[in-house]
């Protein structure tokens, strides 16, 4: 996918927007666009035509990738929207993009940039670059007890840090990224009484809803832990999880600090 996206600019220094939920396309095109050396820019797709819009004014892309179901799903114009299922033939090896690893020329250039809440004001764009995601790969790993027989269900949007940084982490780990589309607390319990998931990541409304449909349930062995974060989680909410067996890990912070 990497050298199919070079007909399109993507190249090291350019920015590559992606209006996507977590899909199977969705985190091949991010692994793509960080092989070709470009800045990736993800985009909530929960965001109105507006807000989009100004996204995009923002970060100033060279193209705006999603998929055909994202598509359909937002209504979005496929006149300036390309879908990674459908890009250009890649170029052939030794033009653009070859069989490198990666392209990244620059070590100080970011492997994305996300945009903050605007909690505090206008949204500002943040860079991320790949040694604080190595970084946090590498205490997520040693702190939750994550191996490669581990299985992370992406629960989180990839326009959040937490979406992109467990999709970096399931790489840098070696353990598999269960990828279902957008959250979904009924898709999660049905992971969780089948013994399919180990770890996942949720913000306090998530576990509510995680915990209403899972009412009356036990937790199973093989669940090794909720990180919950992206807002404070209420005391009530924690300790009822935790009497109820739940493997809670509280990680909170704001993007913007």
């Amino acid at each position: 996918m990497a050298r199919r996206l070079s007909p399109l600019g993507v190249a090291p220094g350019a920015t590559v927007a992606l209006v996507a939920h977590p899909s199977a396309l969705s985190v091949q095109a991010i692994h793509a666009v960080h092989r070709t050396g470009a800045v990736l820019a993800p985009l909530n797709p929960r965001l109105n035509p507006a807000s989009i819009e100004n996204a995009l004014e923002t970060v100033g892309p060279c193209v705006i990738l999603s998929t055909r179901q994202d598509i359909l799903a937002l209504g979005l114009d496929p006149d300036w929207v390309t879908p990674v299922d459908d890009l250009p033939k890649a170029v052939v090896q030794g033009e653009g993009t070859a069989d490198s690893p990666s392209m990244r020329e620059d070590p100080e250039s970011p492997l994305a940039v996300i945009l903050t809440s605007g909690t505090s004001g206008d949204p500002k764009t943040i860079p991320i670059y790949s040694n604080a995601l190595d970084t946090n790969s590498r205490a997520v790993a040693a702190r939750l007890d994550l191996g490669e027989t581990d299985r992370w269900y992406a629960s989180l949007s990839i326009a959040h840090i937490g979406g992109l940084a467990q999709i970096h982490r399931s790489v840098q780990v070696g353990c598999t990224l269960l990828v279902r589309g957008k959250f979904s607390a009924r898709v999660l319990a049905d992971l969780i009484d089948s013994g399919d998931v180990t770890h996942t990541s949720l913000v306090p409304t998530m576990l509510q809803q995680l915990l209403e449909v899972r009412e009356g349930l036990s937790v199973p062995p093989t669940l090794k832990c909720l990180l919950v974060g992206g807002a404070a989680a209420g005391k009530d909410l924690v300790e009822t999880a935790l009497r109820k067996g739940y493997p809670i890990a509280l990680t909170y912070g704001i993007t913007e600090a």
